[in-house]
């Protein structure tokens, strides 16, 4: 705290000193009496403010401060303590309004400084000095120092968020083909369903659906255990993936004994899109034209041979999704779960749209819906069908139209 010397105590301490510096307060000419004492209050609720600012500035001990308060004081008079006080709470608002007017001009001048192309030492040195400016303007208008004490670190971290949510959206934009805007769009619903912890609950159920539908699978593939012990071991989905698996294998040994067979005749005869589909790549392919014709058969029938890792949303994991986005339909068609109807046409909707989520799967669940979304729309909400209404018999049904018609069905089942 700032001292002062015995000599200006002493001053500012004297009665002669204060009644001077209280008559030149009071000397305005000739004007008149009323006018006088108003501008002697203003000047004195003035002076309490000044005196209270230096304090809070340590360029006044409390010391001082107090005798120089009660040499105010002694000229507060009930006649005008209430206008004194009034003016002084005035102008103490007032000061605090200008002070944050003025730090958010000074944030604004850090972000130019930020985003400018100043060199980074250049840049530096200009955020100290605003925020300097920002602690003096706080501290001047009794603003809370906390709330601008970091300001220069929550500019620069603000402009590199949003950076960080432009890169985003150009990606969002070059991956899935749309626009800027577009792109924009997928990246705020993306964060809402982060933010509401929806994409957390839904990826743990996907993982955990994936899972146990893959050591299932590998079980009845590994054991090769009958239908029956797959029934009784998992129950409808035992026996489901069981048939599955079947289907697997009889298509499997089809494929390796169409390949030999080709095999025997001597010219390799298959079509690009034929091995693209068994699993080579284009660069592959090159390799494969350029071999002797026994050699790219027999390349052929190991890899259809080997076991091949499907990245297919199991059906499992869609039911999981359906479960958790069936509130959302239900609420985007205004459905009410109190009539069967209603409940039945929006599990029929949710099963749908998970459907067609499946059909944008990567293997994560969070770029699977950054795509449906890019492509689609938001989960769960309703869109316009751009596909003919129903007029004539030739006319197809719209996709709600249908889901109509299964929950009517559904309920009629019951």
């Amino acid at each position: 705290m700032a001292k002062f010397g015995r000599g200006f105590v002493n001053a500012a301490t004297n009665p002669a000193f204060l009644g001077g510096m209280m008559d030149a307060f009071g000397k305005i000419g000739a004007t008149p009496r009323r006018r006088r004492e108003a501008e002697e209050q203003e000047r004195m609720a003035q002076g309490l403010f000044g005196m209270e600012e230096a304090v809070k500035a340590g360029k006044v001990s409390p010391e001082l401060y107090q005798t120089m308060r009660s040499a105010y004081g002694g000229k507060i008079t009930p006649k005008n303590e209430k206008y004194v006080r009034g003016r002084l709470d005035d102008i103490q608002e007032q000061a605090s309004f200008n002070s944050k007017a003025e730090i958010s001009s000074i944030r604004e001048q850090m972000y130019a400084v930020v985003n400018s192309n100043l060199p980074d030492p250049e840049k530096r040195a200009q955020l100290r000095d605003l925020q300097e400016k920002a602690n003096q303007a706080a501290q001047m208008g009794r603003v809370d120092p906390m709330a601008v004490g970091q300001l220069t670190r929550d500019v620069q971290k603000d402009v590199f968020t949003q950076q960080q949510k432009a890169d985003q959206a150009q990606r969002i934009a070059e991956d899935h083909k749309v626009n800027m805007e577009k792109a924009t769009y997928v990246l705020e619903k993306m964060e809402e369903y982060r933010s509401r912890g929806w994409l957390r609950d839904l990826d743990a159920q996907v993982k955990g659906a994936q899972l146990k539908e893959a050591d299932m699978r590998t079980f009845l593939k590994d054991t090769g255990v009958s239908r029956e012990v797959a029934k009784k071991r998992y129950g409808a989905a035992g026996e489901a993936m069981w048939d599955t698996l079947d289907l697997e294998r009889k298509e499997h040994e089809v494929r390796v004994l169409d390949a030999e067979n080709k095999k025997k005749t001597g010219e390799f005869n298959y079509t690009d899109e034929e091995l693209i589909s068994i699993g080579f790549t284009q660069e592959q392919l090159k390799f494969l034209r350029n071999s002797p014709p026994a050699s790219a058969h027999s390349a052929v029938i190991a890899k259809i041979k080997t076991p091949v890792n499907t990245n297919n949303l199991s059906a499992a994991a869609q039911s999981n999704i359906a479960k958790a986005i069936e509130h959302r339909i239900m609420t985007a068609y205004g459905l009410n779960y109190k009539r069967s109807a209603d409940v039945a046409k929006g599990k029929a909707l949710a099963a749908q749209q998970a459907q067609d989520i499946a059909k944008y799967w990567t293997g994560d669940i969070g770029t699977t819906l950054e795509a449906y979304t890019a492509n689609v729309g938001e989960v769960g909400v309703k869109f316009e069908d751009q596909t003919p209404q129903r007029g004539t018999s030739n006319t197809p049904l719209t996709l709600e139209e249908q889901v109509d018609e299964i929950a009517a069905s559904l309920v009629q089942n019951q």
